[in-house]
């Protein structure tokens, strides 16, 4: 069975997440379908999310986790939460853990003051983090302060 993997939370506050490929699809495409978050959630016990989650790992991506590499995954604005001094560990923890495809999206803007704990690094320093682990294609969005990393296949 191919897996997928969901790396942070595949919720916002309008319920799973609406990207590009998701969870919800990957789990009606017949994937094994795994989240790692650093920690409990409310709406981890809720139906929509139980429906579509096989698995829950309560960890940091660069935790050692007796999982398959996944076949498809994303990372959908969870890095800009992780702190500076993690993110490299945490990149790398990403890359180790997927053999396929997937993309990383991370949310430059200071999240209209609602979150205390981001980490403010900035599109080029993020290039440079991720050029260490991934090949990509990369995309920004200046008007929604976003970056994307398509496409992203492990260098590890």
């Amino acid at each position: 069975m191919k897996t997928f993997i969901e790396f942070g939370a595949p919720i916002n506050i309008r319920g799973l997440e609406p990207t590009a490929y998701s969870i919800t699809k990957a789990k009606k495409e017949g994937y094994r379908t795994i989240a790692i978050d650093c920690k409990r959630q409310y709406f981890h016990l809720t139906p929509e999310y139980i429906n579509v989650v096989d698995e829950t790992y309560y960890n940091y991506w660069s935790d050692d986790i007796d999982i398959p590499l996944a076949d498809k995954w994303i990372s959908y604005s969870s890095l800009e939460h992780c702190p500076k001094e993690r993110v490299l560990k945490e990149v790398e923890g990403i890359a180790k853990k997927v053999k396929g495809v997937g993309e990383v999206s991370i949310d430059l803007s200071d999240h209209n003051n609602r979150s205390n704990n981001l980490n403010y690094i900035q599109s080029e320093q993020w290039q440079d983090i991720m050029s260490n682990f991934f090949i990509y294609i990369f995309e920004e969005d200046l008007d929604n302060e976003m970056i994307y990393f398509r496409n992203c296949v492990s260098a590890l």
